[in-house]
């Protein structure tokens, strides 16, 4: 029994000693219960449209005398004809950040309607709308000509469009960011227009020679719109304001019908006027800026209304807020907005605030002095 309980205990010692030098393997760790959810986006929709062409149709659309109030409205609602034969179709619409990374792009409608989902949110980075013309001939509106029923009282001379940003910052803040605006510029418009003033004062130019990086660092189209109740739908050419840039040279935007035989017009009936101190009787204003190379601050440009008048919804002087922006190669468009003028109305304190819709007032950046940004 001695002996047997002897050679017991060794064997046991000796599995002991062998244990000890083969460490038990590590089990990885239970996977845990929780994961990081995806980062939050936004969807944006709207529609991209030539706002030359807009205001083109706009003023040589025949009017009924004896019903005035059945004319289309100047805004952009669905079936209005200005809309709907200066809507661009099938266009690529790109957002992109500051740093000129793209948030998300994606190809527009027949219509020029467009939406675009997985742009990151953000309440701090403003995206810009970046319109590029589709492969071949652009035809405005082209989704709401019917070949077998008569043609529309009005349409647009024919262009060459060229890719735009638009000036108006998107910041995607909210879930839904409808109702976004892209524009897109051809050479019927203020662009000829510039370039025959140009040439006409003694430097040949065209609008090639616009769009080249090396001989300017872009152009910026300017339009300042009056004050609505619509936020920027409606469409409203503003009269009596004066513009200054820091930078390049400025043109004012006139505009008559093209069978005027005004020199200097272009295909739509755009003539530019050089003089710094012009004012445009549309509130539409350009800015040729020089070579990249000697930009070393953003453009701004600033807006006075030399207006003053009660009369109306909107008191005058409007207040309209400048433009500042980073310099981008080829051509960018703003659309400008003015607010009213005066006194603003007595706050109530004892009212509780009411959130935003969620439209395209969700995405307009703050401006300074609690104002929301348009441009």
């Amino acid at each position: 029994m001695r002996a047997s309980h002897f050679l017991s205990s060794v064997l046991l010692a000796g599995s002991l000693v062998g244990c000890s030098l083969v460490p038990e393997p590590e089990l990885p760790p239970p996977p845990s219960p929780y994961t990081d959810l995806p980062g939050r986006t936004s969807t944006l929709s709207g529609v991209v449209y030539d706002p030359e062409a807009f205001f083109f149709l706009m003023a040589n659309w025949p009017s009924d005398p004896d019903h005035p109030e059945e004319d289309p409205p100047p805004a952009l609602y669905d079936g209005v004809p200005f809309l709907m034969y200066s809507s661009v179709p099938m266009a690529d619409i790109s957002v992109l950040a500051p740093d000129h990374s793209v948030g998300g792009s994606t190809t527009g409608s027949p219509t020029g309607s467009w939406q675009l989902s997985g742009v990151p949110s953000s309440s701090t980075v403003p995206y810009s709308a970046r319109a590029t013309p589709p492969a071949g001939e652009v035809v405005l509106g082209a989704a709401y000509m019917d070949p077998e029923a008569p043609p529309p009282p009005v349409t647009a001379p024919s262009a060459s469009y060229y890719p735009t940003t638009t000036l108006r910052p998107i910041v995607p803040h909210s879930t839904l960011c409808q109702l976004q605006v892209a524009t897109m510029v051809g050479d019927a418009g203020a662009l000829t227009a510039i370039a025959n003033t140009l040439t006409d004062t003694g430097t040949p130019t065209t609008v090639a020679d616009l769009m080249n990086p090396a001989k300017t660092a872009g152009v910026a189209l300017l339009w300042v719109y009056s004050p609505s109740f619509e936020l920027d739908v409606f469409m409203i050419p503003a009269d009596g304001i004066a513009a200054e840039t820091n930078m390049g040279q400025l043109f004012a935007i006139d505009w008559a019908p093209p069978d005027a035989g005004i020199p200097g017009q272009s295909p739509m009936g755009y003539m530019a006027i050089p003089d710094p101190g012009a004012m445009s009787p549309l509130g539409y204003y350009a800015v040729v800026l020089p070579p990249k190379s000697e930009v070393t601050e953003p453009l701004q440009v600033t807006f006075t209304d030399t207006v003053t008048s009660e009369e109306g919804d909107f008191p005058r002087p409007w207040v309209i807020p400048p433009v500042v922006e980073e310099i981008r190669e080829g051509v960018s468009f703003g659309r400008v907005f003015s607010f009213p003028g005066g006194e603003p109305p007595p706050v109530d304190e004892t009212e509780e605030p009411v959130p935003f819709p969620e439209s395209n007032s969700q995405c307009y950046p703050e401006a300074p002095g609690g104002m929301r940004r348009r441009g």
